[in-house]
Formats: C-alpha cells, structure tokens, sequence
C-alpha cells in the first residue's frame, strides 16, 4: 500500500482503541464504533445520527435546519405567498400555526374546515 502521508498528523483525529484500527490503512479508522449510542452523540435532538469513519454525522430532521450539531426549527408560517403555493403551505381562511419541524393551519372565525390547508367561509354560504 502507498500512502500519501507518511505521519498520521493529516489523519482525522480518532476516539478509538488501537485494536480497533484495521491494519493497512494510510490513515488509522474506528470499527465497530457506535458513535451514535447514547451518551456519545454530539448530534442535536433533532437531528439524524449516522455512523461513518471518523465519527458521527449529524443531519437537521425535515422541518429544521442547521449543521445537524445545532438544528432550528423553520417556520414555515413565515413563507411568503410564492412559498405556500409551491410547498402547500395553509391556503384561504386558514391561519398558520407554527409547530417544532412542521406547522397546522387552523380556521379563521366564521370559516369551516374543509382539509388540514383549506377553510370554507360558511357566513357566505
């Protein structure tokens, strides 16, 4: 095997025993680490934990964003119109109601639920 570097200061830095380093590896790798078990896991509550090499990889959930160490929350009730027509967000007579990673559309007084985006304005009918 050749190997670009010769000295492991350009490798990721690893959390694992040697024994858990396969040999012929330019740069040493963990094996049969869970770096997503409880209590190691430096991904935020609402985030994906996925194990890869050096360690975990944390991804924002649908309905947050961030670097997956820190996830926000979008608010999808401050989408502009364009937005709520592409992404279907809460339509006529609605009022939208923020939610963590998601949101609900609530009827406005004097409307009648038609569908969880859709209020019918039942003082007109």
């Amino acid at each position: 095997m050749d190997c670009q570097f010769r000295n492991f200061q350009h490798c990721p830095q690893i959390t694992c025993q040697p024994q858990e380093i396969p040999p012929n590896q330019c740069c040493p790798v963990c094996t049969n680490i869970d770096y997503c078990a409880d209590g190691r896991k430096s991904c935020d509550a609402n985030a994906i934990c996925t194990n890869e090499q050096y360690g975990p990889k944390c991804t924002c959930k649908q309905g947050f964003f961030g670097n997956g160490t820190i996830c926000y929350d979008i608010d999808e009730c401050q989408w502009d119109q364009n937005a709520r027509d592409q992404l279907g967000g809460c339509q006529t007579g609605t009022m939208c109601i923020n939610l963590p990673g998601s949101f609900k559309c609530d009827c406005l007084p004097g409307f009648q639920k038609l569908d969880d985006k859709n209020c019918l304005d039942i003082i007109r009918i």
